[in-house]
Order: C-alpha cells, then structure tokens, then sequence
C-alpha cells in the first residue's frame, strides 16, 4: 500500500465511512466529527488532494452512525 492522501480534519473525528458514487467515478468520505457536522468530502480517483463539498449541521449532540443496508429493489444504501 501507498499512502495516497493525508487530510487534516478541522475537529476531532468520531466516525467515518467511504461510499462509491453510484454513478461516475471517485468516492465520497462521510466525517462525523466533535464539531456536530457531518462533512462531506470528495475523494477523486487523480491525484488531487479530496475536499469538503458539503457540512451537514443539525445535531445538539456529537453522535453519528452509518448503517449499511440492502435494499431489494437496489444496490446497497448508505443511511445516515
């Protein structure tokens, strides 16, 4: 293995999770971290550095869990 990125988190983090975009290439890097925000990181599949493209603000507490479930009807899921 190669080290491929270092991404410095602006607060400490709780729990985090890869997901693949359904369509197109890349990933997406889901952070739940001490801030109360859930950030949302683009993960290219270049050599750029990945970056935030969305925060999710909308918690008093800390807490963040990622379920992964099986739908029928699709793919795997990725719920919040």
């Amino acid at each position: 293995m190669d080290l491929l990125y270092t991404i410095t988190h602006p607060s400490r983090i709780h729990d985090l999770k890869f997901c693949s975009f359904t369509a197109g290439k890349g990933e997406i890097l889901l952070v739940g971290a001490e801030d109360r925000k859930l950030s949302v990181y683009h993960v290219p599949d270049t050599s750029e550095t990945p970056f935030i493209v969305a925060e999710m603000i909308g918690h008093s507490n800390r807490l963040v869990v990622f379920l992964k479930t099986l739908c029928p009807s699709t793919s795997s899921s990725t719920v919040l």
